[in-house]
């Protein structure tokens, strides 16, 4: 199970780990002893949402959006810069 903190970036994506904030050690303590108590069908559950979100998402995907978004709004010599010029 993944114990993950609400400020890294990853937890908008994970949201099936067991969110804590890092400043909170009651908090992080029980979230810790929930995902060592919790059933294993559940957190195999859990892992399984985690990982088909992953497997949707990953480099592969990410990477045909890139160029477009990477010269939004910048412009050089009067037309759209692409920084693959």
């Amino acid at each position: 199970m993944l114990v993950l903190s609400l400020l890294a970036g990853a937890a908008q994506e994970m949201t099936a780990a067991l969110q804590v904030n890092p400043h909170d050690l009651d908090g992080v303590a029980d979230a810790i002893a929930a995902a060592a108590t919790m059933p294993l069908a559940r957190r195999r559950e859990r892992w399984q949402v985690m990982m088909e979100h992953l497997l949707r998402h990953d480099i592969h995907a990410l990477a045909p959006r890139l160029p477009a978004r990477a010269g939004v709004g910048l412009k050089r010599a009067g037309r759209a810069y692409s920084p693959c010029q």
